[in-house]
């Protein structure tokens, strides 16, 4: 008999029940550790997988405009450098426009002028395009549209200062309300001689290969 009143045997059974205890316990925080390691396994997994899939849709959209912008080429106006040339301007090229207008009622026409293109490429000139890709039976999707009309809206500036440098140098004849509507027009039809000629050679270089 022990001090305590318990039998060897009794204490014995005691340390035993509690080691016994304490192994099925650590054995449980082990199974835990394991799933909380799996896991935060697999939400790795996932997030890297995330991750990656974003990365590769972002390189693939980038890859696709680089392609679509390198790909022929659109007319509308001037040829980069040359103001004499009215009839050709390249989409590839890098437009360069007249300096900006010196004088508030110029600069306030340009603003209008530049506003109202802007609106006409944004509604008019999209349905010009497709107007103009149903006749030429050549159907363009929604972005190869955008890529074409961004071609153009990257270039306008340029054109509507080359007309202003036009009518500037002939010491603007008719007042600015008339010279600005003039400009628009002009423009405008330039927009729309380019989309019609740059759908054209996309028909017929699709005939030649056919």
């Amino acid at each position: 008999m022990l001090q305590n009143g318990m039998s060897c045997p009794q204490m014995f059974q005691q340390i035993y029940a509690h080691l016994n205890w304490q192994t099925q316990r650590i054995e449980k925080l082990e199974q835990q550790v394991t799933r909380l390691q799996a896991d935060l396994d697999a939400m790795k997994e996932t997030i890297q997988g995330q991750k990656q899939f974003h990365i590769d849709k972002i390189e693939y959209k980038f890859d696709q405009l680089k392609i679509e912008r390198l790909d022929g080429s659109l007319s509308i106006g001037v040829n980069p450098g040359t103001f004499d040339d009215v009839e050709d301007f390249s989409v590839n090229g890098a437009a360069v426009g007249a300096k900006a207008m010196q004088g508030n009622p110029v600069s306030m026409m340009q603003q209008c002028i530049s506003g109202s293109i802007h609106d006409y490429l944004r509604h008019g000139a999209k349905e010009e395009l497709r107007t103009t890709a149903g006749k030429l039976q050549y159907p363009l999707d929604e972005s190869y549209e955008e890529l074409i009309l961004e071609d153009i809206r990257g270039q306008v500036e340029s054109r509507i200062e080359h007309y202003i440098k036009q009518y500037r140098s002939a010491g603007f004849k008719d007042n600015l309300d008339s010279t600005q509507e003039n400009i628009i027009q002009q423009t405008k039809r330039d927009i729309q001689t380019a989309i019609e000629a740059y759908i054209s050679q996309l028909s017929n270089k699709e005939g030649e290969s056919s």
